[in-house]
């Protein structure tokens, strides 16, 4: 006894499945787009000072490239972070909601589920998005730094990345 039914068995031929979002080579350049369109009315008539000349979408690209950004597109090649596209548009939309407030601070939330660390409490790191959700990289002294769990109200902190959610680090309190 047998069941047969009606498919292929040929999944070569197949069309590959697109990406749920941007390939992390776009990451940059789309977020410096959004950046740049919530920060332009924030930031009104002054804020060619602030970009010293240079063109807004060059300055952010740059920046998100030399930072944490950049460093997680290389911890994704190194295998230690996994890169979800299917969240990027949500974090897009979230930096347009956020408005000028977005612009101060850690970013929206769900920008923080675009990587996924695999680091726990303890394990070695250079940037925060190596630990997992929860956590981030306390660099102490110096590099590396070890995956910690974000801090309350009230303990003392380095920045907002240190802080869980909704929380900032305030200086000299």
């Amino acid at each position: 006894f047998s069941l047969a039914g009606c498919g292929s068995d040929d999944l070569a031929s197949a069309p590959p499945t697109a990406p749920a979002g941007p390939t992390i080579d776009q990451l940059p350049a789309k977020l410096a787009a959004v950046l740049c369109e919530v920060a332009t009315p924030c930031f009104g008539p002054i804020l060619p000072i602030f970009l010293r000349g240079e063109d807004c979408l060059t300055i952010y690209t740059n920046r998100l490239t030399d930072g944490d950004l950049g460093a997680s597109v290389r911890l994704v090649a190194d295998g230690k972070l996994v890169y979800d596209a299917s969240k990027v548009q949500a974090c897009l939309d979230a930096y347009k909601a956020g408005g000028c407030a977005i612009v101060e601070s850690r970013g929206p939330d769900i920008c923080h589920e675009i990587f996924n660390g695999k680091g726990i409490v303890g394990t070695q790191c250079t940037v925060h998005a190596e630990c997992s959700q929860g956590l981030f990289c306390e660099a102490g002294a110096g590099c590396p730094g070890a995956c910690a769990q974000r801090k309350d109200a009230g303990v003392a902190c380095t920045g907002d990345d240190a802080c869980v959610d909704t929380l900032t680090c305030v200086k000299n309190v």
